[in-house]
């Protein structure tokens, strides 16, 4: 829903559901670690591939939870038509103030694309090695020019998400500075503040954690089944 600037009375209430905070602060999390494991390397590179496991299971989790999550977190909500994410950054150039209770426009865009880097980057790991101890569980599914290739893509998407990393937290600082504090704040406590005309039928009530729960459940069972057959599989 679309909040434009006006003299309305302001309204506080809950936009990012407990589950959605919880995967976004747990990839931080794991992109910080996994960053650090592989640049460690020795015997802490066991704990990077684990790290890629828990990146799969989250961003999985998280794309499930973009069709039967709460209103803000499915995807068919999200802002990213190109005709509105052009209107948006026409405003921006001529500093009209246009706020959105869930994603707009860029940041609609922004998420996908963390999601999809983040989604590659686990998934081309599986299939490479670092030569010595450790070979990803797909490793030898593949031919070694495939494992070589997915190595460069793994290599590459790893600059490609830090790009967009940056460009996320950038973009979180200037909402801080110069927009509405509140949007900076919403994934830690969940809340914005907007300006509401009439309503505030937006707002999400409720975190459906039991949803939530059974959803991550058959997530990470499904995906724990995978890997015992390919494991199974590959001896």
């Amino acid at each position: 829903m679309k909040q434009e600037s006006s003299t309305y009375s302001k309204q506080t209430g809950m936009v990012w559901d407990i589950p959605l905070r919880i995967v976004h602060w747990g990839l931080v999390l794991s992109v910080i670690l996994a960053y650090a494991t592989y640049y460690v390397g020795g015997e802490f590179f066991s704990y990077h591939i684990i790290i890629g496991y828990v990146v799969i299971v989250l961003v999985s989790f998280r794309l499930v939870w973009g069709i039967f999550g709460t209103h803000h977190s499915k995807f068919v909500n999200f802002n990213c038509q190109p005709k509105k994410v052009f209107l948006y950054v026409k405003k921006i150039f001529n500093k009209e103030e246009e706020l959105y209770l869930g994603h707009n426009p860029l940041a609609s865009i922004m998420a996908l694309l963390l999601l999809a880097s983040m989604l590659v980057q686990g998934i081309s790991g599986l299939f490479v090695s670092d030569d010595v101890e450790y070979f990803g569980p797909m490793y030898f599914w593949v031919e070694e020019e495939t494992s070589g290739l997915m190595r460069n893509v793994h290599r590459l998407m790893f600059h490609v998400l830090m790009a967009f990393v940056v460009i996320h937290v950038l973009a979180a600082v200037a909402h801080f500075f110069f927009g509405e504090k509140t949007i900076t704040f919403s994934i830690v406590n969940g809340q914005k503040v907007i300006a509401n005309k009439d309503s505030n039928s937006d707002f999400v009530t409720s975190s459906k954690l039991f949803t939530a729960l059974c959803l991550f459940c058959l997530v990470t069972g499904g995906l724990a089944v995978l890997w015992f057959y390919v494991q199974s599989a590959s001896i």
